[in-house]
């Protein structure tokens, strides 16, 4: 779906999604560079306004877990750096000694699918009895 970014961070039921390279330094310098950018999908321009507004705030973010050592320029680690109802942020500078690597999507209306087997309902049920999605550790009775 990407050219540039997080390809492996993008769920694969996403329709819309935002990808770049960063280029970091251990010390929490971050510069994202604009010509290492990609945008896919039906909503680009919804995903693109929200970015506008949030991406100062994950690019903060990964500084800080840079300057901490908690993100490292020499590990293989998924981060997310920003999520709202709307948006996921993610990270990860791959082994790269000096990239990051990031990527951002619009959450699908209701992003964890029901397992097999289970008799949870629709996704629209989900969303108007319990407020979203369920998530990891959330009792559905």
């Amino acid at each position: 779906m990407l050219t540039f970014g997080y390809t492996r961070g993008v769920p694969p039921h996403v329709g819309t999604a935002w990808g770049c390279r960063a280029i970091v330094e251990q010390s929490g310098m971050l510069d994202v560079l604009w010509d290492r950018v990609a945008l896919a999908g039906p909503d680009q321009v919804q995903l693109a306004e929200h970015l506008n507004q949030h991406l100062d705030t994950a690019c903060t973010r990964a500084s800080e877990l840079l300057r901490t050592q908690v993100m490292r320029i020499d590990r293989d680690q998924e981060f997310v750096l920003y999520e709202d109802p709307s948006v996921v942020v993610k990270g990860n500078t791959q082994r790269s000694h000096g990239y990051l690597y990031l990527c951002a999507y619009l959450r699908p209306r209701c992003d964890a699918p029901a397992r097999q087997g289970t008799d949870v309902g629709s996704c629209d049920r989900l969303l108007d009895e319990y407020g979203g999605c369920p998530r990891a550790g959330d009792h559905i009775e």
